[in-house]
């Protein structure tokens, strides 16, 4: 009896830790992280979908290698799914709300691609693998835009698979796990990478549609020269104008216009910048446009570039009672957006949903009335008062003088630089075959017409200007010297483009001419614009 009352305790003993074994393996954290890498021109987007059904908070750190810069970190769609993310300086937190076991991060990630003069780029990334609190089995997707020579995973560097342009791997991180992604040799996309230094966008809800102003100054961090700029914009908008820091942009699609087309969910506008852009240099684009308005503004909505920095302001004829996000300010009519979120692909909430009241409108017609028995009252009077003095004609203020006369000259030299710069363009087409010869004259003539026209029509407001404001003369002199040479290098660059058509120099030949000719017209095209800015800054004082 004894010996099977032993044994019947052993066997429940046995029982007993095999039971609070399993149960020690099902309290175990769990966390699976799919990470996918997408390698863009000059930045790169990390997508991390998380897996968690048991641990609610996730704590990961931030790489503090140098050159690298979290741009952006954010939830997919966090009003949705309750999802926070608290960012401080070397780390952030993902917290679940209960009952939440999957969660979609972005991050935004600038200063990791090399490139050389050539094109070919070097990538050195480092991926958080694992939080602090847990294990992470982690299957990851790097699409690059080219096959790379070789790549490598530090120290996991036998897991990684390559086949054409796609690094994948799979493997079990220990907490708090960073690991380096090198990837050399591969080819980019395109030699300008334009990222969105500083976006400014006002949106004005009125009449039923919103109307939206957007300032933005970008940057060209890639190898070469940008001569085009192709923004997102929400569906249906309707373009009101396009500007660039001196002047105005015209539909076309030729240097100095604009294009618009429909493309999915979203409206693309492609504006073929006046001045080329060159790697570090800045081009400023402000862009007027209107849409259907609704109570929700979509004052976040993505750019088609990384924008580093943003301000977003709201303005209504009313009163504002509530923007999420926004601080209420000039006695309610506007909300401010001081660090306004642009998404990725509008990944995350851009929308703002605004409890605002409109004014009651005013009564023009009772003000229309009394104007009217005004005019009627004073009509006889004003006429006899003509009648018995006759009044000496009064001459035009200085200040509109100056003001016509400076808008004359800028107006002038804008549409001077365009026509020369297509001249340029096309001749380069006519080279590459793209249009013929006739078809080439046939335009030519009426450039040359259109030249003629606008300097019988503005050229004599130079001189104008120069009498009324003696004290630059000089700038117009050095402005007078600058398009005499760029209209001179323009006419060498086509006459180059003649003699390849003959054969009088090669192809190699002509390639290396024309890319020294144009180094030398964009300092001339960017002196007559600096100048100009001159001109109105010095027209503009007393």
């Amino acid at each position: 009896m004894g010996k099977w009352f032993a044994a019947l305790l052993l066997a429940l003993l046995f029982i007993t830790l095999v039971s609070l074994g399993i149960s020690t393996l099902q309290i175990k954290p769990y966390i699976k992280i799919r990470k996918l890498v997408y390698v863009k021109r000059g930045y790169v987007v990390v997508k991390d979908v998380i897996y968690s059904p048991s641990v609610k908070v996730l704590t990961f750190t931030v790489p503090s290698r140098r050159n690298y810069k979290l741009i952006y970190l954010y939830p997919l769609y966090p009003n949705k799914t309750g999802i926070k993310v608290i960012i401080s300086a070397n780390r952030y937190k993902v917290i679940l709300p209960p009952g939440v076991s999957n969660v979609t991060i972005y991050k935004l990630i600038t200063g990791v691609i090399e490139v050389s003069e050539e094109g070919v780029a070097n990538l050195t990334l480092p991926l958080i693998l694992a939080p602090l609190e847990c294990d992470a089995n982690v299957s990851s997707s790097v699409y690059l835009p080219s096959k790379p020579s070789n790549c490598s995973l530090t120290p996991y560097n036998e897991t990684v698979r390559l086949t054409n342009s796609t690094i994948s791997f799979k493997l079990l991180a220990k907490p708090a796990t960073v690991t380096l992604l090198k990837v050399l040799s591969f080819k980019t996309s395109g030699p300008a990478w334009f990222m969105c230094k500083d976006l400014k966008r006002e949106a004005i809800l009125e009449n039923g549609s919103i109307m939206f102003v957007d300032e933005y100054l970008f940057v060209n961090k890639g190898w070469g020269e940008g001569n085009s700029i192709e923004l997102r914009l929400p569906l249906k908008s309707k373009i009101i104008d396009v500007r660039g820091s001196l002047w105005e942009y015209r539909e076309g699609l030729s240097t100095g216009g604009y294009f618009v087309r429909g493309e999915g969910n979203h409206t693309v506008l492609k504006v073929y910048l006046m001045a080329s852009c060159r790697p570090g240099d800045l081009t400023y684009l402000r862009v007027s446009y209107r849409i259907e308005g609704s109570r929700t503004v979509p004052l976040g909505y993505y750019t088609g570039y990384p924008v580093l920095k943003a301000r977003g302001v709201i303005k209504v004829r009313g009163r504002i009672n509530k923007a999420p996000g926004g601080r209420i300010v000039t006695n309610g009519s506007e909300a401010i957006y001081d660090s306004l979120l642009i998404p990725y692909n509008n990944t995350a909430n851009y929308q703002i949903k605004l409890e605002y009241s409109i004014s009651p409108s005013v009564n023009y017609i009772g003000y229309l009335k009394a104007i009217m028995v005004l005019v009627i009252v004073a009509t006889p009077l004003i006429a006899y008062a003509i009648l018995m003095k006759k009044e000496k004609p009064v001459k035009a203020p200085e200040i509109l003088a100056k003001r016509e006369l400076l808008d004359s000259v800028v107006e002038y030299y804008s549409r001077k630089v365009e026509i020369l710069e297509e001249i340029v363009e096309e001749s380069r087409r006519l080279v590459k075959g793209e249009i013929a010869r006739n078809a080439y004259r046939l335009w030519r003539k009426k450039a040359s017409d259109e030249l003629k026209y606008i300097t019988g029509k503005y050229g004599k407001d130079l001189e104008k200007l120069g009498n009324l404001l003696p004290s630059i003369g000089s700038i117009i002199g050095r402005l007078k010297y600058a398009e005499s040479y760029l209209e001179r290098l323009t006419y060498q660059m086509e006459a180059l483009a003649y003699d390849a058509l003959r054969g009088a120099i090669t192809k190699k030949n002509y390639e290396g001419k024309a890319s020294e000719i144009s180094r030398k017209r964009e300092g001339y095209k960017e002196e007559i614009f600096r100048l100009l800015n001159r001109l109105r800054e010095a027209s503009a004082t007393p």
